[in-house]
This record gives C-alpha cells, sequence and structure tokens, in this order.
C-alpha cells in the first residue's frame, strides 16, 4: 500500500478512507470541556466548517443536517459540528444554542484546516468516508451520512449492531 498523501497547509495526516483520524482533542461548545474526536462508542460522522460565517455552511447544518441528527442516533451513532476558530466564532453562526449536535471548536484547524467536510469513522477512528464540499458546497444528503453510520454499526456480529451492549455503556 502507498503511503497516505499529507495534508499541504497542516502538519496533520490527511484524512482519507482507510486511515486512521487523528487523536485530536478538541474543546466542546459551550462547556469549553475537551473531546478526544476518537473516543465513545459506535460510529461517528463529523461535520467540518470553513467558517462560521460560511452561507454555504449555515444552509447546510441549519436546514438538512438538523433533520439527520435522530436517524444517526437511532443507530448509536454521533454527530458532531466542527467550527474552526476561537470560542467567539460560534457566536457568528446563526441559531448555535438551537443545534441539536455537539458543537466542537478548532481554533488551531488541527482537524480540517478550514474545509468544509463530512468525515465519518468507525468507533475506533477509522476513515470510512469523506466529503469535502469544495467551492460549490456539494456536501452529501443527510441520508448518505445516515446510511454510512448505519452500515458501521451492524459491521460488528459481536455488538449485535445498534442493540448491543456498547450502546448501554
Amino acid at each position: 500500500m502507498p503511503p497516505l498523501p499529507e495534508m499541504a497547509d497542516t502538519p496533520y495526516p490527511a484524512i482519507v478512507p482507510g486511515a486512521l483520524l487523528a487523536g485530536v482533542s478538541l474543546p466542546s461548545w459551550p462547556s469549553g470541556a475537551m473531546m478526544d474526536i476518537r473516543s465513545g462508542h459506535g460510529p461517528r460522522a463529523l461535520v467540518t466548517l470553513h467558517s462560521a460565517v460560511c452561507l454555504g455552511c449555515q444552509r447546510y447544518i441549519c436546514g438538512e443536517l438538523a433533520s439527520s441528527a435522530d436517524s444517526i442516533s437511532e443507530w448509536g451513532g454521533r454527530l458532531s459540528l466542527v467550527v474552526p476558530g476561537p470560542v467567539e466564532s460560534v457566536d457568528e453562526l446563526p441559531g448555535a444554542s438551537g443545534v441539536a449536535v455537539p458543537i466542537l471548536l478548532d481554533p488551531e484547524g488541527k482537524l480540517a484546516s478550514g474545509k468544509a467536510m463530512v468525515i465519518v469513522t468507525d468507533e475506533w477512528g477509522e476513515v470510512y468516508f469523506v466529503a469535502d464540499a469544495g467551492a460549490d458546497h456539494d456536501l452529501p444528503a443527510p441520508v448518505q451520512i445516515a446510511d454510512w453510520i448505519r452500515f458501521l454499526a451492524i459491521q460488528c456480529p459481536e455488538c449485535e449492531g445498534p442493540e448491543g451492549e456498547w450502546r448501554t455503556i
């Protein structure tokens, strides 16, 4: 297998399917508690923004993405929103207090360096799906994210899918 490419603008490894997501801890909003993006049980979807003031990103998270949080959690999945910049940047995100998903701050660009993208990992942090929005904000439909979470949730026969013991720990 050839070595994985590195992102040119960050010292962190590229986020590509088959790679392990970097072990990064980000502060959560509004508590400020540090959260390891690879910890926890069940598959995870991380949605990163260009910036809190990006209208395309705002439309995606406040419109489309908000409706998929329940379908993701039904399968034991975790959905988190990653906002680049300091805590003040969340104030620029309309309706942040009403967003039904956990918000993490990335003040140093540790995760996506200001790229809007969706990253889906299994419960151990292995990346299975990445969608980079690009300039056109071409992000996957929420149903596609939920399908990836469901797929990953049922991959472990020892866990018995979404009703396994790991879901109650």
